[in-house]
């Protein structure tokens, strides 16, 4: 009990109130492991890295993907095409 609280562990202490025994509860292996994919920060991690790497990989699959693109200029005409903007002869 004195490692737990950092206190040296080669001094004697007195416990002022007896701690009883407490089995923990009993729990079943598909129980125990749903608990830990569910609440264990370490497997939340690792799951976002593996899900981090199939973007990754998504991402550099997909530059090499064709491209295409347009692009357009209206040049002589203006921004307004009606036909009468111009002088009839």
């Amino acid at each position: 009990m004195a490692r737990i609280t950092g206190l040296p562990p080669t001094d004697r202490y007195d416990l002022a109130d007896d701690v009883p025994f407490a089995a923990p509860p009993a729990i079943n292996t598909e129980e125990a492991l749903r608990q830990a994919f569910a609440e264990r920060s370490d497997l939340k991690a690792a799951e976002a890295q593996v899900v981090a790497a199939e973007r990754a990989l998504s991402a550099a699959r997909a530059e090499r993907l064709p491209s295409l693109s347009v692009s357009g200029d209206y040049g002589a005409i203006g921004t307004n095409p009606s036909p009468h903007t111009e002088r009839s002869q």
